[in-house]
């Protein structure tokens, strides 16, 4: 049984303070009504007991993201790669893609590359790539640079593509509340 509220799930492929991919997943988050929760994948992947690397945050978020309804992914990239931890998350959830629990979920894909890099990238197609081979909605995907993410039009076009997400993963669910 649904609770009535949308979940949305923002993921952010970094926490690099001097990023600004922070400040647009909370642009975008802040422009949709609760009930929404946020994970941030930084660069420091922590060590077990054994020395192997370990994400306790990657549990978590594949329960998130069984659960929400709407997925913010915003991300760094570069010509050849995600960042390791958000790569890493997407190994762990092939196999809910795998057996359907992704289907049908709503995702806006917002990619920010240093001005040196084009926009046919490798982790541009990975990320598309893996939304499609999940079933998943795209309702819309942005490519910025780092130094036009935050400039007016882009902020205007990153709150743009988080409310027309949040209204196309609505009309799944028509009595979701609030309404925006």
């Amino acid at each position: 049984m649904h609770d009535g509220y949308l979940f949305t799930l923002g993921i952010c492929g970094t926490t690099a303070a001097d990023h600004p991919a922070l400040f647009v997943l909370n642009t975008m988050l802040t422009a949709l009504p609760p009930v929404k929760r946020a994970a941030y994948l930084g660069p420091v992947l922590p060590l077990d007991q054994r020395g192997q690397l370990y994400d306790a945050l990657i549990e978590p978020i594949v329960c998130d993201m069984r659960d929400a309804e709407l997925l913010l992914i915003v991300t760094p990239v570069s010509a050849v790669a995600l960042p390791a931890r958000l790569a890493a998350l997407l190994d762990h959830v092939v196999p809910l893609a795998s057996d359907g629990m992704l289907r049908d979920k709503v995702v806006a894909l917002v990619m920010i590359a240093p001005d040196t890099v084009p926009a046919a990238t490798t982790a541009l197609v990975r990320l598309q790539d893996f939304c499609v081979a999940a079933g998943m909605q795209i309702a819309g995907q942005r490519y910025f640079t780092a130094s036009a993410v935050t400039q007016p039009p882009a902020v205007a076009a990153v709150i743009a593509l988080a409310q027309q997400a949040y209204i196309q993963a609505r009309q799944r669910i028509p009595d979701v509340l609030p309404q925006m």
